[in-house]
């Protein structure tokens, strides 16, 4: 007689809000700055975002930075640095326990994958994780525009949010909808690129083309992006995408030059033409 053996269940996943249900949260606003709660230690550090529950004497710590897409690994590294007495202080006590998330959001939307990973350590499930890193890109993407549509503007309201996630973007955008309408319609009439002088031979000859292809055909060049940036391009399709700015001064170039990646920057600027060709 055969015994038929029971399948495993897949274990279900737990996050940390899973284990109380009397969670407090405390959020820190530039103008209604907060106190650490005191019942857990005494600090004058302010993370930006503290969820604390009682029953589970668990506290954690919450750390958004949006940085330029360059500066993503850094940003986490400098959080955790920052953080790491208080939270070592917290757990001395062996009353709390305290964990540290980081949350970094690049300025033109792309999410770390620690993002991610902090959603899925609070519980969100894989779909939930998701939706958020969507939706938290769609807001830095749409904040960052605005705050360049309005750097024209001397005084900035503060009576009222720069964007509306509810609502769609402040200009009509449809699939026949060139590039160069857009474009005009916000008095943008060239686009710009920096690289170093020494490149400027390789681009007479080859075009200006994304890191990925320089790797890729093994065309010398100058690169003005680090490694990281590279990695974290092509993990997010990005790498066969040249970067073009709206502003010459772009401040990526200072921050090039200063690691030493170009020596002699100089700026392209490309027609409008060249955004709104249609795709081959």
């Amino acid at each position: 007689m055969k015994v038929r053996q029971k399948l495993p269940t897949a274990a279900v996943r737990r996050g940390l809000l899973d284990y109380a249900n009397d969670w407090k949260i405390q959020v820190d606003f530039k103008n209604k700055s907060t106190v650490f709660p005191p019942v857990i230690c005494a600090t004058s550090q302010r993370p930006d975002v503290v969820l604390w529950s009682v029953l589970s004497r668990t506290v954690i710590l919450l750390e958004l930075t949006c940085p330029a897409e360059e500066g993503i690994a850094a940003a986490q590294i400098r959080k955790g640095e920052r953080y790491s007495e208080l939270v070592k202080q917290i757990n001395d006590t062996k009353i709390w326990k305290a964990r540290l998330l980081t949350i970094e959001a690049g300025a033109r939307g792309l999410i770390a994958s620690s993002t991610y990973r902090a959603f899925r350590v609070l519980g969100f499930n894989t779909a939930q994780s998701k939706a958020l890193v969507k939706r938290l890109s769609e807001v830095v993407v749409r904040c960052s525009y605005a705050i360049y549509l309005a750097h024209n503007t001397p005084v900035w309201t503060h009576n009222e949010d720069l964007i509306s996630t509810n609502s769609p973007l402040s200009f009509p955008v449809t699939a026949t909808t060139p590039n160069i309408v857009v474009l005009r319609e916000h008095g943008i009439r060239s686009l710009y690129h920096f690289t170093d002088r020494a490149n400027l031979n390789s681009i007479r000859e080859n075009g200006l083309v994304s890191a990925g292809v320089l790797i890729d055909y093994s065309i010398t060049s100058t690169m003005n992006s680090d490694e990281i940036s590279r990695k974290i391009d092509a993990k997010s399709g990005l790498k066969d995408y040249v970067r073009l700015s709206f502003c010459s001064n772009n401040p990526m170039m200072h921050a090039a030059k200063k690691a030493g990646r170009v020596h002699d920057p100089v700026v392209l600027r490309i027609k409008l033409e060249a955004v709104s060709r249609e795709q081959l």
